[in-house]
């Protein structure tokens, strides 16, 4: 075995990865049907200096030289061994500051990410981001099967929306899938024309739990039109199936809005009209709500300029698609502290729409958009990306130190003092 490869360590027992749903929602079964395997993976490496990490990228290539008989260059990311390398890199390793998210979709694509890094004259300075938005489009971005290979994969991108269909099923006697997911065997491609509200509404909250699910939440939350009704229900001001509602409704929203039980944000929401913060002890009544409606949402450069004022780094689309992440950067005001901040996608990209790093569906791109803000120096869940599987720790290479020699002054040799 090579030099801090670990090899003769042995792997530790076979552990069931806990599912955490939603507050409200029940635990999915952790042996749950139909679950798909994730065709995207993560291996995070850190460092506290450009030189160690390269050494440590050279160490997990020469790691991977050492099981050539166990790993074929055509295994994918759902392969036991990689897929316990990334597990055990995530939760059982410091996370330091000079970090590289190496995302692969199969050994090849490892080996070649590694043999970049390893060769890499040098890289940017680490980031130490604190500050989160997320923004919530009101329109546009999703199309026919949206969900579908995150419903496959993510059992909490599954479990809110299997529990919103339940409930548009009960009240409107209609499917919120036939917008969302694509089934085998359908006749013809799924319809979200005639619910695109309560459908973005359904998507957006199964993304915002999803990133929940891996460590990362806002500071902020903004809606853009009718976006704001996700907003607020990450915000806390209304339940889940509260929210739903309120996204469906049509001309009885006054009635419907009496029986909704509202609550103070929980977290910094913007008002999609004014621009400004909801105060705590503003009441968000049906009124308030209903006055919501009847506006026209904020210019996109309005929220930009909104979010800068609140010291925001990092701003993240919380939609099914790219539809206000692009603008970002062009409406960021000039005299905010940074010229525009790094903006990230939850979005399960679109297939053949700004491809990922990996293999452009659904799952690559939500791990690409994790990889991105962990190199951003957020601190990352990396639970939530196995979430319902069973996975080990393995040996891996040990940590490259930097050693220096610091060598003791020559002692200096003391006569007596004279008489």
């Amino acid at each position: 075995a090579g030099a801090g490869s670990g090899a003769a360590s042995p792997s530790g027992p076979a552990q069931p990865v806990a599912i955490a749903p939603p507050e409200g929602l029940a635990r999915p079964p952790q042996d749950e049907v139909g679950l798909a395997p994730r065709p995207a993976r993560m291996l995070p490496l850190s460092a506290k200096s450009e030189d160690a990490l390269r050494e440590l990228a050279e160490r997990y290539l020469a790691w991977l030289d050492e099981r050539s008989g166990e790993i074929s260059p055509e295994a994918g990311a759902t392969d036991s061994l990689l897929s316990d390398m990334a597990w055990t890199a995530g939760v059982g390793r410091s996370h330091l500051a000079y970090r590289a998210a190496v995302v692969f979709s199969d050994a090849a694509s490892l080996r070649d990410r590694l043999t970049a890094l390893a060769e890499a004259p040098g890289g940017p300075e680490p980031l130490n981001v604190t500050k989160v938005a997320f923004v919530y489009p009101g329109e546009g971005g999703h199309w026919a099967g949206t969900g579908t290979a995150l419903h496959e994969t993510e059992p909490v991108v599954r479990a809110v929306l299997d529990r919103c269909e339940a409930v548009f099923q009960d009240e409107w006697g209609k499917s919120l899938f036939n917008g969302i997911i694509a089934r085998a065997g359908s006749a013809g491609a799924p319809d979200h024309g005639a619910w695109p509200g309560p459908t973005l509404y359904t998507l957006e909250c199964a993304l915002t739990a999803l990133w929940a699910s891996v460590g990362v939440r806002p500071s902020v939350v903004a809606g853009h039109g009718a976006g704001e009704i996700a907003a607020a229900q990450a915000a806390g001001v209304f339940g889940l199936e509260d929210g739903l509602r309120l996204a469906a409704t049509g001309e009885d929203a006054e009635a419907l809005l009496e029986g909704i039980s509202l609550n103070t944000p929980s977290l910094s929401l913007m008002n999609g009209r004014s621009g400004r913060l909801v105060e705590p002890d503003q009441a968000l009544d049906g009124a308030y709500w209903l006055r919501q409606a009847a506006g026209a949402p904020l210019p996109l450069g309005s929220v930009s300029g909104a979010l800068a004022d609140q010291g925001v780094e990092v701003v993240i689309e919380i939609g099914p698609n790219v539809v206000l992440a692009p603008l970002m950067p062009e409406a960021w005001p000039k005299t905010a502290q940074r010229s525009a901040p790094p903006t990230e996608l939850s979005s399960p990209r679109r297939p053949g729409q700004r491809q990922a790093r990996t293999a452009g569906d659904a799952c690559g791109g939500i791990v690409d958009a994790v990889a991105e803000i962990y190199e951003a120096g957020l601190p990352i869940d990396f639970a939530g990306l196995f979430a319902g599987e069973t996975r080990r720790r393995i040996a891996l290479p040990s940590y490259p130190f930097q050693r220096r020699r610091y060598w003791l002054p020559k002692p200096v040799a003391h006569t007596a003092a004279a008489d």
